[in-house]
């Protein structure tokens, strides 16, 4: 089975541990009325990691490196967050990623 183990704590469900070898794709199913911010990072040589935020609308999101590679002007990080910009790391809600290859 794929599924992870979980055990049943009184009502509640914990899942177990999953270790991933490998993944290829991704998706996430947020509630239509989930008004979120983008968060992204931006860079340049001696200047890198540089936050960008913009509202998160409907359509695609492509996040890129045309050199192929993550490097000090590209991280190929995203998050989203309820927060705006002023309070990003004290309030609100935050899902995130980070690509991590070599």
């Amino acid at each position: 089975s794929t599924s992870p183990k979980s055990k049943t704590l009184g009502k509640a469900t914990q899942a177990a541990a999953v270790r991933l070898q490998r993944l290829m794709c991704s998706t996430v199913d947020f509630h239509a009325k989930f008004k979120a911010n983008l968060v992204t990072l931006a860079g340049s040589w001696a200047n890198e990691r540089h936050v960008r935020v913009h509202p998160l609308q409907q359509g695609r999101v492509v996040s890129e490196s045309l050199r192929g590679t993550s490097s000090h002007q590209h991280n190929p990080f995203m998050a989203l967050t309820t927060a705006n910009e002023d309070d990003m790391e004290t309030s609100g809600e935050v899902f995130a990623c980070s690509l991590v290859y070599s």
